[in-house]
């Protein structure tokens, strides 16, 4: 008979303007059409000492006036924005390039959480600054979302969700049960990241405002307990245990 138990928890406190690497995705917006173009083409630099990459975009013309432009890929990575060049002949042709409203954060070198057999992720509270009022704000944690608002439970054990509207700060705590859980299973967990966005159902919808917040991130991990199966109750002195 097999079974786990607890054996150690680690909490890191995550903060997204501390030792955090903020990682968007560009989109395009042609701002002016130019004339006398006959072959345009897009071509994306990155600003100096930027890691942004993968940005593509083609364009088309009528008359040499730019029209079409098409996004074939946003990229990712970019800390700043990029230089948009049009060539192909032509004058006045302008594309802007803006940030996607979606934003991930990557914390790297954290100290390594070795998990050897299985482990519980989960955040236990979200502290918030910075987003509307009339918009809560979705974090990602590989898959499973939370949103920023306060988190009150009932007689019941049930989370009721209300909006903090007078303060502009949220703070969401006890998440530390149920489905705000994700089991880990072996490996070495090197960096931590979150996606925000502002919308609770669709994933890279973007986000409003720009915000500020702490993450409150638990991993408890735990042992398996082998026991004989002719004493599935454990009263035996011989009672097993096996750490993996």
């Amino acid at each position: 008979m097999k079974y786990y138990k607890p054996n150690n928890a680690t909490i890191m406190y995550l903060n997204s303007s501390y030792n955090c690497i903020k990682n968007s995705s560009i989109t395009l917006t042609l701002t002016s059409a130019g004339t006398g173009y006959t072959a345009p083409t897009v071509v994306i630099t990155p600003a100096a000492g930027d890691s942004g990459t993968g940005c593509t975009a083609t364009i088309q013309q009528t008359g040499g006036v730019l029209n079409t432009l098409v996004i074939t890929n946003n990229g990712s990575n970019y800390n700043k924005l990029p230089t948009i060049t049009i060539t192909g002949g032509g004058t006045g042709g302008v594309i802007t390039p803006s940030f996607l409203r979606t934003y991930t954060y990557t914390w790297n070198g954290i100290p390594p959480l070795v998990i050897n057999d299985l482990a519980r992720l989960s955040a236990i509270n979200i502290i918030a600054t910075g987003f509307t009022t009339s918009t809560p704000y979705t974090y990602r944690i590989l898959g499973l979302q939370y949103d920023s608002r306060d988190s009150f439970f009932s007689d019941y054990g049930q989370p009721i969700l209300s909006m903090a509207q007078n303060t502009n700060v949220c703070s969401y705590g006890s998440l530390g049960g149920g489905e705000f859980c994700i089991i880990l299973t072996p490996q070495t967990i090197n960096s931590i990241t979150i996606s925000v966005d502002d919308d609770i159902t669709k994933i890279g919808s973007g986000q409003l405002a720009s915000i500020n917040f702490v993450i409150a991130i638990e991993i408890e991990e735990y042992d398996p307990v082998i026991t004989r199966t002719d004493d599935v109750y454990a009263e035996a002195t011989s009672r097993l245990k096996h750490m993996f």
